[in-house]
């Protein structure tokens, strides 16, 4: 199923992103997938792989796998005046995509999106 009919069906069944950042602030790992390193490098996103996000961040080599050392936030997740955003958004990793997959899932990660 394609990530535009993921979001359709979620945005009919009453889902509606708070931009709260609850989802992102908790996690402790974030799979990035082959795709989404291998789209990254056909854009030119070397800033993904900076030292700043690795400093906090370790890497498990292929699987793509980045676990969180210390801060417990996802290291896309920035900050402004006007709440949390995902300074990545456009180019985000696939698995990011699909959240919340559902009611459940949103309840269980305490994200207000759903009605």
């Amino acid at each position: 199923m394609s990530v535009k009919r993921i979001v359709e069906r979620r945005r009919k069944a009453g889902f509606n992103c708070k931009r709260c950042g609850g989802c992102c602030k908790g996690v402790e790992f974030i799979n990035v997938y082959y795709e989404d390193r291998k789209r990254w490098e056909r854009q030119g996103r070397k800033d993904l792989y900076n030292p700043r996000m690795l400093k906090e961040w370790a890497d498990f080599g292929s699987s793509g796998l980045f676990k969180n050392k210390t801060s417990k936030r996802c290291p896309f997740l920035a900050k402004s005046k006007e709440g949390y955003y995902c300074r990545v958004y456009e180019t985000r990793p696939d698995v990011c995509k699909y959240f919340p997959l559902n009611k459940t899932n949103a309840k269980e990660l305490n994200c207000p999106g759903y009605n």
